[in-house]
């Protein structure tokens, strides 16, 4: 309803490893009166890929990547959680929708507690795999707040560790180049934190999903 603002941005941080001066989690929500810049480069590539393919890209990545099945690592009715062959940081896991919707807004009640499942199950795995209250970023990346773009809504969540005891930093090449070197094979990392599923899952009350194998 403000008419200043352009793109919603809700995240949360957790841990004193991610730089933050609350080490507590801590979700925070900006009204932003301009689309961040990743966001725009998001919806340019929707746009192209829609009008080179026809279709959603979302949607053809998450076809893709249930058919090639080794970087899967939980499913509910609703959604998908995977480690992206794009991936930036070595445990990074995403969550598709698995049904094409734009926004959190648009949401059904039963993706909502597909999505509320998903979270918590991305919690649970990264304590499991470091054995211990583990640190995380939780970005949604949403529809803007105005206008009708091609996009599909996701959330992707940053694990700063390279592996249980290392630590990843972003450096020159990072942060001066935008460019992610990633340490590891995805579909290592994967089987990594498939077994941290299925450790999580049996952990957690009513999960409404299963690990991959």
């Amino acid at each position: 309803r403000l008419g200043f603002v352009e793109y919603v941005a809700v995240f949360r941080n957790k841990g004193k490893e991610i730089g933050v001066s609350l080490t507590h989690p801590h979700s925070q929500i900006y009204a932003l009166p301009f689309i961040p810049p990743r966001v725009k480069q998001e919806l340019d590539s929707f746009r192209e890929y829609r009008e080179k393919m026809g279709s959603c890209l979302l949607c053809d990545v998450a076809k893709y990547e249930l058919k090639y099945g080794k970087r899967l690592i939980y499913y509910n009715e609703e959604f998908l959680l995977l480690i992206p062959f794009y991936a930036m940081w070595p445990y990074e896991i995403h969550i598709y929708p698995l049904k094409h919707v734009k926004s959190l807004r648009d949401f059904t009640d039963h993706q909502t507690k597909g999505l509320a499942d998903s979270l918590r199950v991305v919690t649970a795995i990264y304590n499991k795999l470091l054995e211990r209250d583990a640190p995380y970023i939780m970005v949604f990346h949403d529809h803007p707040a105005r206008g009708n773009y091609e996009y599909h809504f996701h959330v992707e969540f940053y694990q700063p560790y390279r592996d249980r005891e290392k630590l990843k930093y972003a450096a020159g090449i990072e942060w001066g180049y935008w460019v992610f070197t990633y340490d590891g094979i995805p579909e290592e990392k994967a089987l990594e934190l498939r077994e941290a599923c299925r450790k999580a899952v049996s952990s957690l009350s009513n999960a409404m999903g299963r690990c991959m194998e």
